[in-house]
């Protein structure tokens, strides 16, 4: 009815005057909200409620100012935004939205009443929210605060971002000047933050790149800043840590970096330099990172007879870590240049790829048995459903064929779906289909994809997370791995599953019913 009143011609104001005496809170912002949809100047009503003892109402007279370009708007804003506990981020939010195009005129008008704007929390808020220029020499107060807890104070770095490029360029080189800028804590983040090409031959950020990447040595934030800032003087301790972490993700980016940066060779003489532990290592690393100088290092110790057998299993297993390394496998097969001795090891890895991968392999390799360890073909599912195992048996057998792909009870790797309340999700018949035949139905989420980018790479699993520069990619492991799309060449969507088919075949068939019965035991706590 008050929609309606409020449009009768030259009577609506008076409707919409005494609904903002209203006692309901609703009429009220539905006072505010007639006068907008009216074209009537808001600011009379916008006073008359700016102290409303409701912050719904409040939160409502600060929409109402949004691009009100009136000399009193900002002074009504500002009367708003004294109001805010640090309670209410829906409150602070109406704030932001109303301030917006005028964050200047709104914000000064504030900050000059406020006295000392960052002394409480909701003063903070209030800085952190804001665009203004005048708020960035209080981030950088905020920012090197050694009294406000840290992980509040980095919330005032991601505020930056906010800003012109600019001036936060400005603000954080004028941040990594002071001693807590300047700390193992800080500089990480300012570094990150930084625009590298801009800033490097400043001699601060130099200062503190190198003592940050000594700090840092061994993990996925070293290898991103040595990237950011083009430190190829530091391929060496890539190397390093490629391979003390090869099935990590530090060490697969450090290896793929090392890599750009000319280090084959240095993976080659470790290949061939008589240490299988090394040479192990090496080509686990390399076969995420399958590209052709990487194609002549592996499948020169797939050929080499004189290495010793299981040096060039291991080869040949590390061409299954991701697509272009098995289609090289491939054509090894294809063309008869893989000795018998690796055939047993290079059929585990094809049969396990998609299926035309599989189909192609067959014309020239046996597949694997389909049985279990123990010999035994296995029954059908339904007669494999209705079996009792042994659930604290299982739990061994997850731990050692489940554990490097999914969490369940907090052990394990986080790659595939969680495995903790499967049991109430499956019944045992479907927790042997998905075991058996991983294709057959892929979790939402889990979907694989094939990654090819301009340096020839081809990167295997799921899309974990995607911006409008770049994407992640979760690979085997659990290894993440940052492409950005202007690398990025193709992305095709997979049809089978990222889980290997043929799992089975590394257990018993006891150990595969124990393994069901474990699953099956895990439910949500009732």
């Amino acid at each position: 009815a008050l929609w309606l009143l409020a449009r009768i011609p030259e009577r609506g104001a008076r409707h919409i005057q005494a609904a903002a005496l209203d006692a309901n809170p609703d009429i009220r912002i539905v006072a505010l909200r007639a006068t907008r949809r009216i074209g009537a100047d808001v600011i009379p009503i916008a006073e008359r409620l700016v102290r409303d003892k409701s912050p719904a109402v409040r939160r409502e007279v600060a929409l109402a100012l949004r691009h009100d370009a009136s000399p009193r708007a900002e002074e009504l804003w500002a009367a708003l935004a004294q109001q805010h506990d640090g309670r209410d981020r829906w409150y602070l939010e109406a704030l932001g939205i109303a301030a917006d195009r005028q964050w200047d005129r709104y914000f000064g008008a504030w900050v000059d009443q406020a006295g000392n704007p960052t002394r409480a929390r909701a003063g903070r808020d209030l800085v952190w929210r804001s665009r203004s220029s005048r708020a960035l020499p209080l981030l950088e107060q905020l920012a090197t605060d050694n009294t406000i807890p840290s992980g509040e104070r980095l919330r005032y770095f991601r505020a930056l971002d906010f800003h012109p490029p600019d001036a936060r360029q400005r603000s954080l080189l004028a941040i990594l000047g002071t001693p807590s800028g300047g700390s193992a804590a800080l500089s990480p983040v300012i570094l990150t933050q930084l625009d590298a090409k801009s800033v490097k031959e400043n001699l601060l950020v130099q200062a503190a790149l190198q003592r940050t990447l000594a700090a840092t040595r061994g993990t996925t934030q070293f290898v991103e800043l040595a990237e950011k800032y083009d430190a190829r003087d530091q391929r060496d301790e890539l190397i390093r840590t490629a391979l003390a972490k090869p099935n990590e993700t530090a060490g697969s980016e450090a290896a793929r970096l090392a890599l750009a940066w000319g280090g084959a060779p240095r993976f080659a003489a470790l290949v061939l330099g008589g240490d299988d532990d090394a040479a192990r290592r090496a080509l686990s690393v390399l076969g995420r990172n399958y590209r052709p100088a990487v194609d002549t290092i592996v499948v020169g110790v797939v050929l080499d007879t004189s290495r010793p057998v299981g040096l060039r299993r291991w080869a040949v297993q590390s061409m299954g870590n991701g697509p272009a390394g098995t289609q090289r496998l491939l054509r090894l097969v294809q063309t008869g240049q893989l000795s018998d001795d690796l055939k047993p090891a290079a059929a585990g890895v094809l049969f396990s790829s998609n299926a035309a991968v599989r189909d192609s392999a067959a014309k020239h390799l046996t597949p694997p048995a389909s049985t279990t360890l123990d010999g035994k073909t296995l029954p059908s599912i339904l007669t494999l459903a209705a079996r009792v195992g042994d659930a604290n048996a299982g739990r061994a057998v997850y731990l050692r064929a489940c554990a490097a792909c999914h969490v369940a009870q907090g052990a394990g790797l986080d790659f595939g779906p969680g495995l903790t309340e499967i049991g109430d999700k499956l019944p045992k018949a479907g927790l042997y289909m998905a075991i058996l035949d991983p294709s057959a139905g892929v979790a939402f989420g889990y979907e694989g994809y094939e990654i090819r980018t301009r340096e020839g790479q081809q990167i295997t699993g799921y899309i974990s997370s995607e911006t409008e520069s770049e994407i992640v990619v979760r690979m085997g492991g659990g290894i993440e791995r940052r492409v950005p799309k202007s690398a990025i060449t193709g992305r095709t969507r997979m049809d089978n599953s990222l889980m290997p088919q043929g799992l089975e075949r590394g257990m018993t068939e006891a150990e595969l019913v124990h393994l069901v019965e474990y699953l099956s035991a895990l439910r949500r706590a009732r």
